[in-house]
Order: structure tokens, then sequence, then C-alpha cells
């Protein structure tokens, strides 16, 4: 959702994007996962006569970054700004479905364990397929 942001040190306000969240679980949550994308249509910024105008919006972009605008995280690597199909997500998938070999000690503190995600590649392709024609139809 979009919520007015106010931060002390600035003179005005600004949009930002919030999850759809009370703030107590909007904030467990962002903590708790090891990705929070934000999706939009990527604008660019003309400058004709002086003045700034926004062009573009056809193009979707996955970000994998914080920005004032809106929140997103990933302990992932990935790419700040990723094209919006499944195959940018594969490295999330390719890690969380490799297997893990046994320590020969138990280390202390254990680490947490990644999502258990099982996906292949051809999987991986099938749903950028339906994306592409989901996309195709609106």
């Amino acid at each position: 959702m979009i919520r007015k942001f106010e931060a002390p040190e600035a003179a005005g306000s600004y949009d930002r994007y919030e999850l759809k969240l009370c703030k107590q679980v909007s904030a467990l949550t962002k903590e708790w996962v090891d990705a929070l994308l934000f999706v939009n249509y990527h604008t660019k910024l003309t400058e004709k006569d002086g003045k700034q105008k926004a062009v573009g919006g056809r193009e979707r972009l996955i970000y994998t970054t914080h920005t004032a605008a809106w929140d997103a995280k990933n302990r992932y690597g990935l790419d700040e700004k990723l094209p919006c199909v499944i195959a940018s997500l594969a490295p999330i998938f390719a890690r969380a479905a490799a297997p893990i070999a046994p320590a020969a000690a138990p280390a202390s503190p254990t680490p947490r364990p990644g999502p258990v995600l099982l996906i292949t590649r051809d999987q991986v392709e099938k749903l950028d397929a339906l994306w592409h024609a989901l996309n195709k139809t609106h």
C-alpha cells in the first residue's frame, strides 16, 4: 500500500510503498524473510524545456534493495534491478535445492536452514513461459 512518510530531517513529505500489514507484523515479516522483492514498472525521467517528465512504464523490474520509496532486501546477492521474469529468481531456488554437506562437528550456533524449495530448471522455464503469456494478455 502507499503511505505518506514525513522524514524529520526533510522539509516535506513523500509517498512510499509498504507492506499492507500492521506495523508490528510488517517489521517481523521484513526481519524474517530472506528476500523481500518489490516489482514495479520502470520509468525514466526526461527533461524537456526545463521540465522533467516521466516516460516509459511498460517494462516491469524486480527491485531487491531498500530505497526511500519502497522496502526491499535480499540475502542471496541478487543484483539491485532484475528483469521481471521467473528465471531472474533462479539463484534463490538453486540455493534452496542444493544439497547440504554434512558437517564434521556441529558448529555453535547452528546456522538457520534455508527454505525447502525444490524446483527444476524445466519448471523455471515453464513458469517463465506462463509469466510471458499472462503479461501478453493484459
